[in-house]
């Protein structure tokens, strides 16, 4: 485990570690994914690789690489060992979601971004002041008699 910290002290190998989760990948693949040069790239992979995280697989000439299967559980113990105690609320609540199943995970339907977008065509028209037989443009200076809020148009006396 002394060495899986070194490794994934770098932030560029913890991205490949993440492209690579689930799945198994060319070393030019991986490159293509980096700025760097593939120098640098390989030697990224060559520390994952020596740290126990990385399986190394040729085929052909291509070098495959993949996460090593419980490569990451010592890493897992330890921080479990270190985190703040929790008297289990945040486990009892995961264990209630995966309980329900897929369905637990299905997004709730989208809120109204504003509240006019929940107002009735009803209460739009009884917000909205009544028209007036006032000349449509006047020289007099103006005073509002409504103020716009939320989208709703409030009167006052």
């Amino acid at each position: 485990m002394d060495d899986v910290f070194p490794a994934i002290s770098d932030p560029t190998r913890r991205a490949i570690l993440r492209l690579l989760s689930g799945k198994q990948m060319p070393a030019g693949a991986i490159a293509a994914h980096f700025d760097q040069q593939r120098p640098a790239i390989s030697k990224h992979l060559a520390i994952l690789r020596q740290a126990g995280l990385l399986t190394e697989t040729r085929r052909r000439q291509e070098r495959l690489y993949a996460i090593r299967p419980g490569s990451l559980d010592p890493l897992r113990v330890f921080l479990a060992e270190i985190r703040p105690p929790d008297d289990g609320v945040i486990q009892t609540a995961t264990a209630r979601i995966l309980a329900r199943g897929p369905s637990a995970f299905v997004p709730a339907p989208p809120r109204p971004t504003n509240l006019s977008d929940t107002v009735t065509k009803r209460e739009s028209q009884s917000l909205t002041p009544a028209p007036t037989n006032e000349p449509a443009h006047s020289d007099a200076p103006e005073e509002p008699a409504t103020t716009a809020t939320r989208g709703f148009n409030l009167e006052f006396d």
